[in-house]
């Protein structure tokens, strides 16, 4: 939802989805890939088991290095590299968690522990790619705020350890929220 808003917001099309791309068509991914799921989260604990569809981050994160090596493979690597550079990466992820811990009945761990938990183990996943409603809650929206500061925090001192990497942050959480509290502005009759 929020790729696709911010795709539109600066004029592209919305990426397809990976496992609906022909892998070996001659464009596959050159024009964008979405591996967007439902119901994902960082920490593989909190997916839903009754959603069996939902695709684990970890998963996410397999069938993006599968993408870069077949374009590496596809236009060589320095194309490859080029390409990729000037591509946009939307990652959002930690809401199912926040929401997870928040119905959680035994909240052994203290909030700022569970969301530094959830910041190191994104890292270690943002590392690794480059290296190779229960309606609204006062509780779970301030986590949800705790854990992006976190998030732009692990941001930071990850781009300091990559000199290389680039990114953009974006709080979606007022992103979201305006869509909740005032869905007619946002091209949507109802939001449930």
């Amino acid at each position: 939802m929020a790729c696709n808003a911010t795709a539109e917001k600066v004029g592209l099309p919305s990426p397809p989805p990976y496992l609906s791309i022909d892998s070996d068509s001659s464009t596959s991914y050159l024009w964008g890939v979405s591996f967007a799921s439902g119901g994902a989260a960082i920490f593989n604990t909190t997916s839903n088991p009754l959603n069996t569809q939902s695709i684990p981050l970890w998963q996410q994160v397999e069938y993006y290095l599968k993408v870069h090596d077949h374009l590496t493979k596809q236009l060589g690597s320095a194309h490859a590299q080029k390409h990729l550079s000037k591509s946009l990466f939307f990652i959002v992820i930690g809401s199912n968690d926040i929401l997870a811990y928040s119905r959680s009945i035994n909240q052994n761990i203290p909030p700022k522990k569970y969301v530094n938990q959830m910041t190191t183990l994104l890292k270690a996943k943002l590392k690794r790619i480059q290296n190779e409603t229960r309606g609204c809650r006062e509780d779970t929206n301030t986590w949800t705020v705790m854990y992006n500061e976190a998030l732009e925090s692990m941001s930071k001192e990850l781009k300091s350890e990559l000199k290389d990497m680039s990114y953009s942050y974006s709080h979606t959480y007022p992103l979201i929220h305006g869509f909740i509290q005032d869905p007619a502005s946002n091209g949507t009759a109802s939001f449930p």
